[in-house]
């Protein structure tokens, strides 16, 4: 049976707005933090968030707090969340 954005989402939700390491399906591991933050016109699908690198975890945190949208969103690439093979840990 195959699965719908909503299986997705479930599976996904406990780790939403959390800094997470996991593993993309090319076997590399990487890590930051996804949110519900794409505009309509940035989001394709229902299953894609905003991912913020861990590395730029500070600098577009200190943009949201500024106001500046604009940085904020150069932090901020489009993910497809049916791209996570495996959630390793939370950071």
């Amino acid at each position: 049976m195959k699965n719908t954005f909503i299986d997705y989402h479930l599976r996904f939700w406990r780790f939403h707005n959390r800094h997470i390491e996991f593993i993309l399906p090319n076997g590399k591991l990487t890590s930051g933090v996804l949110v519900d933050t794409l505009s309509k016109e940035r989001q394709e699908v229902h299953t894609q968030y905003a991912f913020i690198h861990s590395k730029d975890r500070r600098e577009w945190k200190n943009a949201i707090e500024c106001g500046d949208v604009k940085r904020s969103e150069s932090f901020e690439k489009v993910f497809d969340i049916r791209n996570i093979e495996r959630v390793m840990c939370v950071l």
